[in-house]
């Protein structure tokens, strides 16, 4: 029996059920139900239909399974299931492909009844001439004009050499307003292959332009750009030129994009890092693979995309056709996906004519969606000319004023986005597709050319609608592609703590390999006091909370104090020591570029917290983003930002998750914010006093004693605490005197200046003699100097306020 596209098919030796995606010479890619949905490639030969194995049963007058019985006994429900079709809620159409399956093999399903019902009791006959299809068409006859396609499981981000986690990051970069940078590390056998890096500008290159125009822009604001160079663009970068105002320069204005190709370890800059960390947008790094193998996977995985965006599935190699370089390939889709458009432009009158359509939304109609929309149209008119087509269909009061697209009698809701100037995708998912759903079957319509950078997004949706619903796209020869639904992965969409990326992207010294500090309190120098605090107020009552059930309790902490005594450092020891999953968020994490996004974005945030448990949020310079509601310079759009922050405060109080926020100026913070129940720990964190400050310098020493020996001809001596002691006894009264008071930073920076003087002074002391050792010390006095002679961070007025602050929330 011939295996085609949508068979039920059994491995030969494991006895595992899988459905037939499609067949690429003798081999059928495979989705097996019982492993959620993962797809596999195997030999032809290593497979049954499973329909050919019930006949084989039948014949021989055996028991095809102790668990399912072909005479009588197990009901349709049983029987579709072990097909691999849900039966939750049993569709007509999965019997339908279950019967035709067993047709092909020669047998007939009969039922007790004529209901086919779920529970009815089936039995198989032998028919007297079966007649297997070995030589039958690989697409049904009445799915001549719609056919399914997945996108390939090796995505083209990922075909190019992007790390698969990166990939959403990449998709939502593409609709984002920052300048983007992406360095495709060219590898020897890519680089032998000549077609990795032309391609890759391609896609990248068509991809952004599509989706820039997803984004709302005004005219006044630059357009979308593309520069291609290589590495010498990075260097000119790291080494801007005032002078030199002729040569290539990478574009970091708004929504431009700059691919750069380098070859892998010999073009890449020294300080490439330092580029990497002062990068103003995202940063991208695609590492093509290294095996010939590998090189093929890839390129197939980008044919399978461009074939898709042609409105075609790809041709298997046994069909014989030509086989085209993945740039020509790109050139013929882009060219394919605007004909088709162009075809439903050509047809807009004839078919609103024939269909009776009396509205559309006139002036506001985009001509992609208007192409969409006749196409569309045409399509289902084709199909049925009978069929009834209602456009622009206004929804009752009750359920809200909701506009319809499309309804068609009996196949339910079309809904036709172009996805330009809508919003950021998760955004427009939720108002236009989920939100819109309703007990009818929903159709989502897109164009060819948001496959390329919305792919996955609208994979993932199919997948989310199930049964209930699809994604179509327009293809070639009036043939519809209805894409398959696959489920983004969790951590794909999930935002890295930004310890794991610096690991990811660090590149360790040969004999090193890179580790990621987890931060505990005992790893803060100083503040001794403050520590116990914290300690006792939230680390002791979050490990005890099982015996704490009975006491509303408020787990909310604000540090609060003047700029650079180590609260962000405090706030990272706490999810240290309580092991918990965290995100860092600076304000522009909670704010958008558009009206009502810094509302969706501090939602999502919560949203996330209150997912699951052992997970906290460190929200930095938290004024900028719950500051007072009272002034009159506020814009409404920032009130409805503390308004939703007040309501998800709550909501994670009632569950118990932590939120850790800090600011330097908490009278500047919303009264309603600063109220018993949200925050329950007001922390205070002051400028170090003579014992913090001295611990803190040790730290810093100490922390530069140990790097040194690992280094073999560099030796280190540094002050002791006896001899640090009385000098910065005497510094610390004369700044207290004056009210002035230095910052945990202050201290740090006196620290580095003065070891890189005295590593200085040890090189060029050196004598002629090739002496390989060098010798540092850091005498006590060159510290007190460095603190005499440098800056006081913290003003008198801002001592004065926060002990001010500290009595007013402290009660001291």
């Amino acid at each position: 029996m011939r295996v085609i596209k949508g068979d039920t098919v059994i491995h030969r030796r494991s006895r595992e059920v899988g459905i037939v995606e499609r067949r690429d010479g003798n081999h059928v890619v495979l989705r097996w139900p019982e492993r959620n949905g993962q797809r596999e490639t195997i030999a032809r030969n290593d497979v049954q239909c499973l329909a050919e194995v019930m006949a084989e049963a039948r014949q021989a007058s055996k028991l095809f399974s102790t668990t399912l019985s072909l005479t009588g006994t197990s009901t349709l429900a049983d029987l579709v299931s072990r097909f691999g079709y849900s039966t939750g809620q049993m569709r007509s159409e999965s019997l339908r492909k279950v019967r035709t399956q067993l047709q092909r093999a020669g047998l007939q399903l009969d039922t007790e009844d004529d209901n086919e019902r779920r529970d009815s009791r089936f039995w198989l006959t032998l028919l007297d001439f079966p007649s297997p299809d070995e030589s039958g068409p690989d697409v049904e006859p009445s799915q001549a004009h719609l056919r399914q396609v997945a996108l390939p499981a090796l995505s083209w981000p990922q075909a190019v050499g992007l790390a698969s986690h990166r990939e959403v990051a990449l998709l939502r970069a593409l609709t984002e307003r920052e300048p983007l940078l992406c360095v495709l590390h060219l590898s020897d056998a890519a680089a032998d292959g000549g077609w990795l890096q032309a391609t890759w500008e391609a896609l990248m290159t068509w991809a952004y332009r599509s989706a820039q125009r997803f984004v709302r822009r005004s005219s006044t604001e630059f357009d979308a750009t593309v520069l291609l160079g290589t590495s010498a663009l990075l260097q000119t970068h790291l080494a801007p030129s005032s002078l030199d105002t002729h040569t290539g320069q990478m574009q970091t204005e708004p929504r431009s994009l700059n691919l750069i190709t380098v070859r892998r370890d010999a073009e890449l800059p020294v300080d490439f890092e330092r580029l990497k960390a002062s990068w103003p947008g995202p940063l991208f790094e695609f590492f093509s693979p290294e095996g010939a193998g590998e090189l093929e996977g890839s390129r197939r995985a980008i044919e399978e995309v461009l074939y898709l965006l042609g409105g075609m599935s790809a041709p298997s190699e046994t069909h014989g056709s030509p086989r085209l370089s993945p740039v020509r390939l790109a050139v013929w889709a882009r060219e394919s996906a605007e004909q088709l458009l162009a075809r439903g432009s050509a047809c807009v009158g004839d078919v609103f004519s024939r269909s009776g359509a009396s509205k559309l939304k006139g002036s506001t109609e985009g001509e992609t969606s208007l192409a969409l929309k006749a196409l569309l149209a045409d399509w289902l008119l084709a199909r049925d000319p009978q069929v009834k087509l209602t456009f622009e269909v206004v929804e009752g009061r009750e359920e809200g004023d909701r506009r319809i697209d499309l309804v068609v009698e009996e196949q339910g809701h079309f809904e036709v986005e172009s996805l330009r100037g809508s919003g950021p995708m998760e955004h427009f998912i939720h108002q236009k597709v989920f939100a819109r759903r309703r007990d009818k079957p929903f159709t989502l319509v897109v164009p060819n050319d948001a496959l390329l950078w919305a792919g996955p997004y609208l994979a993932d949706v199919a997948f989310h609608l199930g049964a209930q619903g699809r994604v179509l796209v327009p293809g070639a020869e009036h043939v519809w592609l209805q894409l398959e639904g696959i489920r983004l992965a969790e951590s794909a969409s999930e935002v890295e703590p930004p310890g794991v990326a610096a690991a990811e992207d660090f590149v360790p010294e040969q004999g090193r390999s890179p580790s990621v500090e987890t931060l505990k309190l005992n790893d803060i120098a100083g503040y001794a006091e403050l520590r116990q605090r914290i300690d006792r107020q939230v680390i002791w009552p979050e490990r005890h909370s099982r015996w704490l059930r009975g006491i509303s309790r408020s787990p909310g902490i604000l540090f609060f104090g003047p700029p650079g005594c180590g609260k962000s450092r405090m706030a990272k020891a706490i999810a240290g020591e309580l092991e918990q999953e965290v995100r860092l968020l600076a304000p522009s994490d909670l704010r958008g570029e558009y009206i009502g996004w810094g509302q969706i974005r501090v939602r999502e945030q919560f949203n996330w917290l209150a997912e699951r448990e052992r997970r906290m949020l460190v929200i930095d310079e938290f004024d900028a983003i719950a500051r007072s509601r009272r002034g009159d310079q506020m814009h409404s759009d920032d009130k409805s930002t503390v308004n939703e922050l007040l309501v998800q405060l709550d909501k994670v109080t009632r569950l118990g998750r932590i939120v850790v926020a800090t600011t330097n100026h908490i009278d500047a913070l919303d009264d309603a914010v600063l109220r018993t129940g949200r925050f329950g720990s007001f922390v205070p964190v002051g400028p170090p006093d003579l014992a913090a400050a001295g611990e803190i310098l040790d730290f810093y020493l100490q922390r530069f004693a140990r790097v040194a020996a690992e280094q073999p001809h560099l030796r280190v001596s540094i002050p002791t605490w006896n001899e640090l002691l009385p000098l910065l006894s005497s510094l610390m009264s004369a700044n207290a005197s004056e009210s002035r008071a230095f910052s945990c930073s202050d201290l740090e920076a006196a620290v580095n200046h003065v070891v890189m003087d005295q590593i200085r002074v040890a090189i060029e002391g050196r004598s002629s003699g090739g002496q390989p050792a060098i010798n540092v010390s850091i005498p006590a006095n060159a510290l007190i100097d460095a603190l005499q002679s440098g800056p006081r961070s913290i003003r008198p007025e801002a001592l004065e306020g926060f002990e001010d602050e500290k009595a007013r929330y402290c009660g001291r």
